[in-house]
């Protein structure tokens, strides 16, 4: 975890919205749209945000430089 934060199992209501947005605008730019690629790309980026990446821009930033192989 990165100093400062901690991780109590959940997220807040506006850091689900806000995880619901980045998972919106990933699957918007990489073209995802069958359900079960949307929740593989749903469960990396909770994936990251249990391992302290809690910013959108980092989010983004992890997801692109993962590339979407794994994830159609």
């Amino acid at each position: 975890m990165f100093a400062g934060m901690v991780y109590v199992g959940g997220a807040n209501p506006q850091q689900l919205a806000m995880l619901a947005r980045v998972l919106d605008e990933f699957c918007r730019e990489h073209q995802i749209e069958t359900i079960a690629a949307r929740e593989n790309a749903a469960a990396l980026i909770m994936c990251l945000f249990r391992r302290g990446y809690q910013k959108p821009g980092d989010l983004k930033a992890l997801l692109d430089g993962i590339g979407t192989g794994t994830i159609h």
